[in-house]
């Protein structure tokens, strides 16, 4: 039977269609492909950089651990100097330090004499006698992983020995970094890590296949041997930080991140893993979709094809009667024109035309055409413009990108090179001195002040400022919407932002940001830029960022100087230690013998302290040995220097002093402490008395190394000679 006309152009355009359609469905697909797999790698990426993020911020843990447990080293002597509260130290420096699970005092046979920790779980009672040997062998911190509790616990230990002044060990000092939080720290801004979501799953591994922590937490010992599994086969064979397929400890296939470092003469791995199939889900749920999509395309445009046949030739045909009805009843204007169809019909309709054609039809054609043309050409100039002004637009945001970029590349570094100062400073004074003369050309056009909380935490003080005054000198926390609310908080940007107390009437722009460090609020950072300079404000983020790394480095310049300051003072009287007055007695015989300057040495010591002690107890002791401590404190200059050198017993140092103004300095302390009021809870105490020994060098001591020898000798005279005098050195 043969194919009717019409019946064989929807063939062909079927055709047609799939011939175009074909490509374009192949293209998507692989597009839909390529998609999947930068996916996939994405994931694998970030997984890796995760990885590595978790133990830089592991091996910063250790170090930072390293230099404490070396800082508790060298106060050693304010420890051991008071035993019954040896444990409160340790815990306070635990609390400064945030890192450490347990700190520990030993002696040089490993027995424990202290201890704090977070939890229930404590170091040993003694050292394991290898550590020990590596620790008193060694003159640097020590790192090591050390089993303990019959093998269900493994942890870092940090370990350093105390030499004393003979360069004997007398001590040994020991921290620990429990393993799972020292893994659960390095991916604490990881939701993944913390709350083992999105199927991953983190653990660390010593180099003989046991499993040190996991993340998530998982039943069972963390230290258990898995040198059999499946996991530790993979990472044993592949190359250090590769990524690997494997099925992890519960079972599930994982792409692995891992990573090798080291901590101590102790190496780790460090393997982060993500379920493959959660990894590319989403890719090939698009996939999936992009295949429905063009199936479904492709069968509507077939279906749109053999329709469209039919009306092809079934109009061609019917125009076809219509022109040839109009002829033959006599109208010669009637034309076929541009029809569809097959060839036959294409050149009947061809052959219609050329019969009934004439001049005038013709002109009519070309007009037409003109009339076409002219519209083909405005459509295309205005397609012209509309893609010159996007054109245009592109171009003017990539370069105001591209500036972007750079004032960001240029205001990263000048904060780098800001907070490098303020690590570097010496003290909080001195930190905040740098502040002033740096802020102005890291926040151009933008003058400020850094509030700072008291101890209290009831009142917040100006401790730094540049540019024009910005406010009081002093406010609370309800003065200032930015800590009301925990961030920043700008007047001006919005008309509806509330202003704070502190900021006067005829402000119009001020910016208010908490400087948070460690998880609490330490100050305020604010802010009044110049309205005339205002396109060189910063962004808000650039801002916050001044401010969160700002108060990051002020608190380790703080702790610094508070670790410092625990070094060299005493507790109970708030003088300067023993070791320190040694060290200044040095420095100020050096500057004596340069300058040709006398020094003079005075000797305190309370009469019958002990019998005070016995008849008023510890607590009354206490209280005497606070109040001549105080006492000193006031009494002494600038450039003195006081000093608890033992039990009952002061020395003062008078740089500057001949021995008759030392004197009379002297019997001026023996009167004032004699007039000492002390009181305690049961009513007040006996006055005490003091005897003084007074020397100066050069004369009439011309050795230095006798310069307190006789000092002490003229204060027992004073004591043998009754109590409750001055008597000087000859």
């Amino acid at each position: 039977m043969a194919v009717r006309p019409f019946h064989r152009i929807s063939v062909y355009l079927i055709v047609l269609v799939a011939l175009i359609i074909g490509p374009l469905a192949v293209l998507c697909l692989d597009s839909a492909e390529n998609l999947r797999r930068g996916t996939v790698a994405v994931a694998h990426e970030r997984l890796r950089a995760a990885v590595h993020v978790a133990v830089v911020k592991m091996l910063d843990d250790v170090v930072f651990s390293r230099q404490i447990i070396a800082a508790l080293a060298l106060a050693a002597d304010d420890i051991e100097d008071d035993a019954s509260r040896c444990g409160d130290r340790l815990r306070a420096v635990m609390e400064l330090n945030g890192r450490l699970h347990e700190v520990g005092l030993f002696d040089p046979q490993g027995r424990q004499q202290c201890n704090a920790a977070v939890t229930a779980q404590q170091l040993p009672l003694q050292l394991p006698p290898a550590l020990l040997e590596t620790v008193l062998g060694s003159p640097a911190p020590v790192v090591t992983t050390v089993d303990h509790a019959g093998g269900e616990l493994l942890s870092i230990h940090l370990t350093v020995r105390v030499l004393d002044d003979d360069g004997a060990v007398r001590a040994v000092i020991g921290a620990v970094l429990d393993a799972q939080l020292f893994l659960a720290r390095g991916f604490e801004e990881l939701p993944a890590a913390s709350e083992g979501a999105a199927g991953s799953a983190f653990s660390l591994w010593t180099t003989d296949g046991r499993v040190l922590a996991r993340l998530p937490r998982q039943p069972g010992k963390p230290a258990d041997s898995q040198a059999d599994s499946v996991l530790f086969r993979a990472l044993m064979a592949s190359p250090a930080n590769q990524l690997v397929e494997a099925v992890g400890l519960d079972g599930v296939r994982r792409a692995f991140a891992i990573e090798r470092f080291a901590v101590g003469d102790t190496h780790y791995w460090l393997a982060g893993g993500q379920a493959a199939a959660l990894i590319s889900a989403q890719a090939d749920a698009l996939f999936r979709h992009n295949l429905m999509v063009i199936l479904g395309v492709t069968g509507l445009a077939a279906l749109l094809a053999w329709f469209a046949g039919r009306r092809l030739i079934q109009k061609p045909v019917a125009r076809l009667k219509l022109v040839a009805r109009a002829i033959r009843s006599g109208d010669l204007e009637a034309r076929v024109g541009a029809i569809g169809g097959t060839a036959e019909l294409r050149e009947l309709g061809a052959g219609i035309d050329e019969m009934a054609g004439s001049l005038a039809e013709r002109e009519a054609a070309r007009q037409a055409a003109e009339a076409a043309l002219a519209d083909a050409a405005a459509a295309l100039e205005s397609k012209v413009a509309e893609r010159t002004e996007k054109l245009e637009k592109a171009t003017r945001d990539a370069q105001w990108q591209a500036v972007e970029l750079h004032a960001g590349q240029v205001f990263g570094k000048a904060l780098n090179e800001f907070l490098e100062m303020i690590q570097a400073s010496a003290s909080t004074g001195e930190a905040m001195h740098l502040t002033v003369e740096l802020m102005p050309s890291l926040l151009p056009g933008m003058p400020g002040a850094i509030y700072l909380y008291r101890a209290s935490r009831n009142l917040l003080e100006r401790a730094a400022q540049w540019g024009p005054a910005t406010g009081g000198r002093e406010l609370t926390t309800e003065d200032c919407w930015g800590l009301r609310l925990g961030h920043t908080h700008i007047l001006g940007d919005s008309a509806a932002a509330p202003r704070c107390r502190h900021v006067a009437p005829e402000v119009r722009l001020s910016i208010c940001a908490p400087l948070l460090a460690k998880g609490e609020v330490i100050g305020l950072l604010h802010l009044l830029p110049d309205r005339d300079r205002q396109q060189d404000v910063l962004p808000r983020h650039m801002i916050e960022q001044v401010a969160r790394s700002f108060a990051l480095a002020f608190s380790n310049v703080r702790l610094r100087e508070a670790l410092r300051e625990q070094s060299v003072r005493d507790p109970l009287t708030g003088l300067y230690n023993r070791r320190f007055a040694d060290e200044m007695l040095d420095r100020e015989l050096a500057r004596a013998d340069r300058s040709g300057v006398p020094l003079s040495v005075l000797m305190v010591d309370i009469d019958h302290f002990k019998r005070f002690n016995d008849s008023f107890g510890h607590e009354g002791g206490d209280i005497a040995l606070r109040q001549v401590g105080a006492f000193l404190r006031q009494s002494c200059r600038a450039s003195d220097v006081a000093a608890r050198f033992g039990g009952e017993e002061f020395l003062v140092l008078l740089p500057g002093t001949d021995p008759e103004a030392a004197f009379r300095r002297a019997e001026d302390i023996r009167q004032g402490i004699a007039a000492l009021p002390l009181h305690e809870t049961r009513g007040d105490l006996p006055a005490i008395t003091a005897s003084l020994g007074v020397a100066t060098y050069p004369a009439p001591i011309a050795d230095p190394s006798q310069l307190v020898t006789a000092a002490d000798r003229a204060l027992y005279a004073a004591k043998a000679a009754g109590r409750n005098q001055v008597l000087g050195a000859e």
